[in-house]
């Protein structure tokens, strides 16, 4: 039998965090492994910036569907058969990828992908934050969307070792295979939400939307819309076009994966810190030091043209966001009551993915045909993370104002 002390991640809440890690860090594998190949998989089937740009927006698009409708079903039937199923629809998208002869096809299977991923992050969150130690509630909930980050890590160094060797086929062959494998595993160990247990009545009746819009949640949940938007509009703008932008500088596609690869290395570790300083300082305090921060690199990088200077901030800037934007999801976690809180996951996460991950994808193909240049998309990215930084302080605001955040306080 698991003993677990309060303050210490073990037993069976370390296993739930793991497990969900795992699931979370595939569903990033399989969601923007297609980033780095996209230049080759639009060269072999002629399709130009922009239709790709509509391909990668299917994936937006099904994230919001997973996040708005099958999410919610966490309250309902439970957190570990949402993420099972969820898995396996992702990991199936993926494996036939190679097969898609066209613009079209593509989009659907890519639509079956993002809706794994919509669907896995907020559930995935609710479940660690729910078997965790209250200690480690910020920590574990930052970790869970860090793992996305995992995921993109993972499969930018397997695109320097598997593409040149065996062709971008194999890279989706791998990734679905893994992803099936996970589901595996999670449906051996995972164990359900504690929270949840001999609840199913009392869930299904409170997980409704309307619940996001009462009891105090409306301007927060509207507020934290408009943040994380603006948040996904820069990340998913960096994570689809980034690989391109390098290409189009003349560089290989393993200098690309490889720079791609170190922004999430350093995304990773920004995350990760911010979820412990969290558990220790304040939810609130944290993220918007680092909203602030990532601001300032991306301005300061703005007038840079040559050296080392500019990437280094770019760099520092994207980690910053990246951990802001994984912290908030911890942060929203605390805010709404265990029988609301995959829906207000999926359903804030998903509706700001709509204009900001959508925005990031299409309207960077858009950017990319232009040719515009790399200084005024960094000026771009900085004043997006400054107003998102001044949406999530109203939010840190009004939950102050109402002594109700979980989160906003060091845990006791």
């Amino acid at each position: 039998m698991d003993t677990v002390r309060p303050d210490r991640l073990q037993g069976e809440p370390l296993r739930t965090a793991v497990l969900c890690g795992l699931l979370v860090a595939i569903e990033g594998i399989d969601t923007y492994g297609i980033s780095y190949i996209a230049p080759l998989i639009g060269a072999a089937a002629h399709i130009p910036p922009q239709r790709m740009g509509l391909v990668f927006a299917a994936t937006i698009v099904s994230s919001l569907v997973g996040a708005l409708g099958l999410a919610p079903l966490a309250d309902r039937v439970g957190r570990r058969r949402v993420l099972l199923l969820s898995g396996c629809v992702s990991g199936l998208g993926t494996l036939l990828t190679p097969f898609a002869h066209g613009a079209v096809v593509l989009a659907v299977l890519r639509f079956l992908v993002g809706l794994g991923l919509g669907t896995t992050l907020p559930v995935a969150v609710a479940l660690a934050v729910e078997h965790a130690p209250p200690a480690r509630r910020a920590l574990l909930g930052t970790l869970m969307n860090v793992s996305v980050v995992v995921g993109s890590i993972l499969v930018g160094f397997g695109v320097a070792l598997i593409v040149p060797a065996w062709g971008w086929q194999a890279l989706m062959f791998s990734g679905g295979a893994v992803s099936l494998a996970a589901v595996g595993l999670a449906w051996r160990y995972l164990r359900e939400s504690p929270q949840l247990q001999g609840a199913a009545p009392a869930c299904a009746k409170a997980a409704v939307p309307s619940g996001l819009l009462r009891d105090g949640h409306a301007a927060s949940t509207l507020l934290l819309m408009v943040q994380l938007a603006l948040g996904y509009l820069v990340i998913n703008f960096a994570v689809y076009w980034q690989p391109t932008l390098i290409l189009s500088l003349g560089h290989s596609i393993r200098f690309a994966s490889t720079f791609g690869a170190s922004t999430q290395v350093l995304a990773l570790v920004t995350g990760s810190l911010a979820g412990w300083l969290m558990d220790r300082h304040g939810s609130g305090r944290v993220l918007l030091s680092g909203c602030a921060l990532s601001a300032s690199m991306f301005v300061a990088a703005w007038p840079l043209n040559q050296g080392l200077l500019q990437p280094a901030l770019y760099l520092l800037g994207m980690s910053l966001l990246s951990a802001s934007v994984a912290g908030t999801l911890a942060y929203m976690s605390g805010i709404y009551p265990a029988t609301l809180r995959a829906t207000a996951l999926g359903w804030v996460t998903g509706l700001a993915r709509l204009p900001g991950a959508g925005g990031g994808t299409i309207v960077g193909g858009w950017i990319v045909a232009a040719g515009w240049s790399i200084n005024v998309i960094l000026l771009d990215m900085g004043i997006a993370v400054a107003l998102s930084g001044l949406a999530l302080a109203a939010v840190v605001w009004l939950q102050r104002s109402n002594g109700s955040a979980m989160l906003a306080r060091p845990a006791a």
